[in-house]
């Protein structure tokens, strides 16, 4: 999660978050980014918010070989990694 959420009090007393606009809001990282001679592999179409930490296998097209991996990190944007690094 990322934000700054700052609470005050309220004329009655009790706690409130002090700007909407900075609760804490949910870090996701949106689709994998396309390779070239490579597809996804282990997850839906359908998902369309990996976590940090999350992470996609390619495989490779016929004639390419590798094992290329995509990690969703903690500001939403994706790395690149090998298996077996």
């Amino acid at each position: 999660f990322a934000g700054s959420p700052a609470l005050q009090c309220s004329p009655q007393g009790n706690l409130e978050v002090a700007d909407d606009s900075d609760e804490c809001q949910e870090v996701t990282c949106g689709p994998p980014p396309g390779l070239p001679h490579a597809h996804p592999a282990g997850w839906s179409t359908r998902t369309s918010a990996f976590r940090p930490g999350m992470k996609v296998h390619y495989v490779c097209e016929a004639g390419y070989s590798g094992g290329p991996i995509q990690i969703c990190q903690e500001d939403g944007s994706w790395t690149w990694s090998m298996k077996g690094t």
